[in-house]
């Protein structure tokens, strides 16, 4: 059985029209853009498509097809939401520190 690529590690959801999608794999999006998208006119569009196309044959990364997917979805002015199936928030990229008791390396350098 042959597996369809993820494009990663959480599902996109999308609201298109008054219609709810769960994106999980890039056959998911490759049947969104094919069959419901609303302008099948824009640049990202095109790149989306594909994109997802390639990364469905194995062809191109699926971080490429998801990357350019949201940007399809922000050219068409789609919201879009990643669901992460959990309550907790995103941890921050850079954990510094929160109160000036211990300024970063380099603060107060002149």
């Amino acid at each position: 059985m042959a597996t369809v690529p993820q494009l990663g590690a959480y599902p996109i959801g999308l609201l298109v029209g008054t219609r709810r999608f769960t994106l999980s794999g890039v056959d998911d999006a490759v049947q969104l853009l094919e069959q419901h998208w609303p302008n099948k006119t824009g640049i990202h569009y095109g790149r989306a498509l594909r994109s997802c196309r390639l990364a469905l044959l194995r062809n191109g990364p699926a971080a490429v097809a998801r990357e350019d997917l949201i940007a399809a979805c922000l050219e068409a002015g789609i919201p879009h939401q990643f669901q992460s199936g959990s309550d907790k928030e995103q941890l921050p990229l850079f954990a510094g520190p929160e109160d000036d008791e211990h300024p970063s390396p380099g603060a107060g350098r002149q």
